[in-house]
């Protein structure tokens, strides 16, 4: 919503701060290198990175630790992510 100009509602907002997960979110940084579009992704690269910016900003906005994955392999991306909650 806030990435089309929507206003967020009050219900919106107490929906969201009713249904919290873990308080640490992991976000995978749009990856020029590696982006395509295909049948599933259809976004362009601008509109990848506006919706990366708009996610990131999203979870902050609602009190969640935002923490970037880093461009990696996904073997390397898996064992970050597994190192950063300690079940590795």
């Amino acid at each position: 919503m806030m990435m089309e100009g929507i206003p967020v509602s009050n219900e919106i907002n107490k929906l969201v701060a009713a249904c919290t997960y873990a308080r640490t979110v992991f976000i995978l940084p749009p990856w020029k290198e590696i982006y395509k579009t295909d049948g599933e992704r259809k976004q362009t690269w601008a509109e990848a990175v506006r919706t990366y910016e708009a996610l990131k900003e999203a979870y902050a906005r609602y009190g969640y630790e935002v923490t970037d994955v880093p461009k990696d392999t996904v073997e390397n991306r898996a064992d970050f992510i597994l190192k950063q909650i300690g079940e590795l």
